[in-house]
């Protein structure tokens, strides 16, 4: 089984610096924005031979993967379990709105970032059994094809993970731009590589 997984574009929530979690906002539309991004994303992987195409059910994930689905034509297989980590009190807000109306929050959280969940939301270790059964489904399904994975940036490292085999403390390290495709080809001892800027690199972006 071959996985890339990459996500969404840029949204205007992204551009303004807000925190997204589970609320949504459109992709933008500037020359470098969120549909340019999705654009570059479909070139990158329109010479691979997609079995499927799964995405969150997030609007800015389901724009994405249509327009990465168009060279495959295959319609994305919307899911809510590859939705992005629930931030709770956070959504909507900017890191320093964060820090100055929930600092200690904040605090208590950054001290175990995969055990402790976001004030009202979800921890990393929620998303990771949250998306137990579709690792198992892909496992199964897919042994022997490719698959295209459209997620956010929480729940996508996690995914990366899982299926690289990483440590919950390397987890959260996990770098997820809106530019970068992973791939991991699991018939090799989880090998994991991964293209931005149009250049491939082995192993894990850590931010």
């Amino acid at each position: 089984m071959k996985v890339y997984i990459c996500r969404h574009g840029e949204t205007i929530c992204n551009a303004m610096g807000k925190i997204q979690g589970v609320i949504d906002s459109p992709l933008t539309k500037l020359t470098e924005g969120g549909i340019a991004q999705a654009k570059q994303l479909a070139k990158i992987l329109s010479s691979t031979s997609s079995a499927a195409i799964y995405c969150s059910n997030a609007d800015r994930a389901v724009k994405t993967a249509e327009i990465i689905a168009v060279p495959h034509n295959k319609k994305p297989v919307k899911l809510p379990e590859l939705h992005e980590i629930d931030c709770g009190k956070f959504e909507g807000l900017t890191i320093e709105e964060r820090r100055r109306l929930y600092a200690e929050e904040d605090d208590e959280r950054n001290m175990d970032k995969f055990n402790n969940p976001f004030p009202g939301g979800e921890s990393y270790a929620t998303v990771k059994e949250r998306l137990k059964p579709f690792v198992e489904m892909i496992k199964k399904k897919h042994a022997s094809n490719e698959i295209i994975v459209v997620m956010h940036q929480g729940s996508g490292r996690t995914l990366v993970s899982m299926l690289a085999g990483l440590s919950n403390q390397e987890l959260v390290k996990v770098g997820f731009p809106h530019n970068i495709v992973y791939e991991i080809n699991s018939s090799k001892e989880s090998r994991v590589s991964y293209i931005i800027n149009g250049k491939r690199e082995e192993g894990v972006l850590y931010r």
